[in-house]
């Protein structure tokens, strides 16, 4: 997952690890946050 912030191991993106679930709520939030960004105006 390139360009995610706070995402920098791979282990971070591999189902099964301790960094996983941490990574994935980043990757969520993220995510969220652009979709609801205000857009130009």
């Amino acid at each position: 997952m390139e360009g995610v912030a706070g995402v920098a191991a791979l282990r971070q993106v591999m189902r099964g690890t301790d960094d996983y679930p941490a990574a994935r709520l980043l990757m969520t939030k993220e995510a969220n946050a652009a979709v609801t960004a205000p857009g130009p105006t």
